[in-house]
């Protein structure tokens, strides 16, 4: 028996659910849900250019405490067709697999936040638990920007996802129309 014991992941479902309302447009039968907030349908090479921006970005150093001594590294990989989205590994060794109707921004964002989450709490703890919860709700109102942060937070709170104490960032860089704009300081 180990000596600590893995977390029980009570709020999947209603987490999964509360993404749908927040970030799905409302259901059409026999066309392909379109997401509101990001970008859908990212190639391989597109959502690891996504992934590395955030790795790279200094907020997401100083906010995760990611060492200066070594990069974080996260390789994005095509799943296969029909199945889940996977996150695996730590921030320095860490992998996401995304079969082409995950590559949506903010599924991407939710496999970095299991990845996060393993790296800073330990393999232990709830997948889908009030930490977890948090550091996504933190990652979408920074790269997703704020009005996507405010409807997952009404949805968690409709739907009585725990997310713990929480403040909203500053987004990453200025927002138009719901996706980030390109901002160059230099």
């Amino acid at each position: 028996m180990p000596l600590v014991e893995r977390q029980r992941d009570s709020q999947r479902k209603k987490l999964y659910r509360a993404e749908d309302v927040a970030f799905y447009e409302p259901f059409i039968p026999g066309e392909a849900r379109k997401s509101v907030f990001g970008r859908d349908g990212l190639s391989v090479a597109e959502a690891q250019s996504f992934i590395d921006g955030i790795l790279d970005s200094a907020w997401f150093r100083d906010e995760f405490q990611v060492s200066d001594r070594r990069d974080p590294l996260v390789e994005v990989v095509a799943g296969r067709a029909n199945s889940s989205a996977r996150a695996g590994g730590g921030i320095y060794t860490g992998r996401i697999s995304a079969p082409a109707w995950a590559r949506r921004e903010w599924v991407l964002l939710h496999e970095l936040a299991h990845i996060v989450t393993r790296t800073a709490w330990g393999p232990y703890v709830a997948a889908h638990g009030w930490l977890f919860a948090n550091v996504y709700l933190r990652l979408v109102g920074r790269f997703l920007g704020l009005d996507a942060e405010a409807a997952l937070v009404a949805a968690f709170d409709a739907g009585r996802v725990k997310y713990g104490e929480y403040e909203s960032p500053e987004p990453e860089a200025p927002v138009f129309d719901g996706r980030p704009v390109a901002l160059t300081l230099f």
